[in-house]
């Protein structure tokens, strides 16, 4: 202390102290006052919105940025500042990730996500998250939920019925975060016989083509557009 050098017991560095509790409280849409601008500094720290937004009012944006963060971060996905994201928010230290517009080729893809790898996909409409495996693919990728209770996941996406119909989801993988696009029909091959799912699906990139006659498909093209203007 003051460039002093002295010692002191050792019981007393084990000693435990009492330390006061901090509630946290969730935030929404509409709320104001100390807090909110709290969180929208860490939110501007952490890259989601600009010092600009700091107000402390929990403004469209606010929540917008929180959804972003919930997405990113493997939370319940809500828009809402709950406590559990209040405090994942605050504990770490990393910058938001950027999405990108990767266009496809299996050959770069292959590097981070080769075949039988897990990977992640979060729906941007309802922030539904599901683990996926690859299983193929040459045009796009081909893959399958990794267990069943990932299947149910992507059953309930469909509102309980398989289907053709492009989505629009993210997709994060090896440090990637990729706007992507999917259908919910299975078919083709699979590695699981336990997930509940009968065969695979079919998950496209930017620049990406279908099966058969090697065309882009416009509905997934544009889903993986909303996706990087969502989050860019």
């Amino acid at each position: 202390v003051g460039g002093v050098k002295g010692y002191m017991l050792k019981a007393s560095l084990t000693k435990s102290v009492k330390s006061k509790s901090v509630t946290v409280r969730t935030l929404r849409y509409g709320d104001s006052g100390s807090a909110v601008k709290k969180l929208q500094t860490q939110l501007a720290r952490r890259g989601f919105i600009s010092s600009k937004s700091c107000g402390g009012t929990y403004s469209g944006t606010t929540s917008k940025a929180i959804r972003q963060y919930q997405m990113m971060a493997g939370l319940s996905v809500s828009g809402v500042a709950t406590t559990a994201t209040i405090k994942k928010l605050f504990s770490t230290s990393s910058h938001r990730p950027k999405v990108t517009l990767t266009r496809w080729s299996n050959y770069s893809v292959s590097k981070y996500y080769p075949n039988r790898a897990l990977a992640t996909i979060v729906d941007l409409n309802t922030g539904a998250r599901l683990r996926i495996r690859r299983v193929g693919g040459h045009n796009h990728l081909d893959v399958e939920p990794a267990n069943a209770s990932d299947t149910a996941v992507l059953k309930r996406m469909y509102g309980g019925t398989w289907s053709w119909d492009s989505r629009a989801v993210l997709l994060i993988v090896g440090g990637h975060y990729i706007a992507a696009a999917i259908n919910g029909m299975p078919h083709g091959i699979e590695i699981s016989h336990t997930n509940h799912f009968d065969g695979q699906f079919c998950l496209h990139l930017y620049g990406s083509l279908t099966h058969g006659s090697g065309d882009s498909n416009a509905a997934h093209q544009a889903n993986i557009r909303r996706v990087y203007n969502y989050f860019n």
